[in-house]
């Protein structure tokens, strides 16, 4: 079997793109992902991540603010893609840097490299003239590898979700990390609370009780400042493929609840408006 690897680096838009063609007949299969609402994007033509055979193709990312701003936000934007699929930087073996500054780059260069662990990908940083929006100092794209087999543990498929969400998980975001904790109240019964960590303080968000009445499961939600403090009762309508999906169709925002468990230690949840209203979701990684 032949293959043939074709390489653009269009740098007018700051967007680069990878195909890979094969000579032989039939379709390449590509899960695509933009930014947690659409598959991707018609405008200007390309998807955020794209997902061949076992292999990660991640678009450029750029955010906003100043030079160690955005490469904080770009890295960590990159570890929530990356956990879409089950991975981290572990997973990374090639990462390609265009920055219109390479000296801060080079000063803050610090920032990304506990992502790795040590264990750093090939890479290429490129100093170029602009970006696509004018704000913009650095664009990251990212290749990595999953692994062949299917990442997802194997627990056995049963309606409590302890075995799955049992221990603190920890979310990086823009305005510093979440924190969520699970842990057992008794045999039908689970307690969570989630907290925003800014430096040294922790911040309340949520605490979460998920509770069997009879054959049901409620995920009973009271968040801080909103619905006057009342909790929300969503029930669970699934469980398969260590996916847990709650729902509750009368609530006005969120409709849907999901839990999915990707890896032994990536939980990746979102929360929409049910049905086909992706664009009130949320992504927590």
């Amino acid at each position: 079997m032949k293959y043939v690897v074709i390489r653009f680096i269009i740098l007018i838009t700051g967007i680069q793109v990878s195909l890979t063609a094969r000579t032989q007949p039939g379709n390449i299969v590509k899960e695509k992902f933009h930014w947690g609402i659409t598959s991707q994007d018609t405008v200007y033509g390309y998807a955020g991540v794209v997902k061949s055979d076992h292999i990660l193709y991640l678009s450029g990312v750029t955010s906003p603010g100043d030079f160690p701003t955005q490469v904080k936000n770009v890295y960590i934007s990159q570890e929530n893609n990356l956990k879409r699929f089950g991975a981290s930087f572990q997973n990374v073996v090639i990462e390609n840097l265009f920055t219109t500054s390479i000296d801060p780059m080079k000063k803050y260069s610090y920032i990304r490299k506990p992502l790795y662990r040590n264990d750093f990908p090939a890479a290429s940083w490129i100093g170029i003239k602009e970006l696509f929006k004018p704000d913009r100092m650095l664009e990251v794209e990212l290749v990595a590898h999953l692994p062949k087999t299917d990442p997802k543990i194997e627990l056995p498929q049963s309606a409590w979700p302890a075995q799955v969400l049992a221990g603190s998980w920890l979310m990086n975001t823009s305005r510093g990390q979440t924190l969520e904790t699970w842990e057992s109240a008794g045999p039908d019964k689970m307690n969570c609370k989630t907290y925003r960590i800014i430096a040294q303080d922790t911040v309340l968000l949520e605490s979460i009780q998920l509770a069997k009445t009879g054959a049901a499961i409620n995920y009973i939600s009271t968040v801080t400042g909103q619905n006057g403090s009342k909790p929300v009762k969503i029930t669970m309508t699934s469980s398969t493929n260590n996916r847990y999906v709650f729902e509750n169709s009368n609530h006005d925002f969120p409709k849907r609840i999901v839990y999915d468990l990707l890896s032994k230690d990536i939980i990746h949840a979102w929360i929409d408006g049910g049905g086909n209203a992706k664009m009130k979701r949320s992504d927590f990684y």
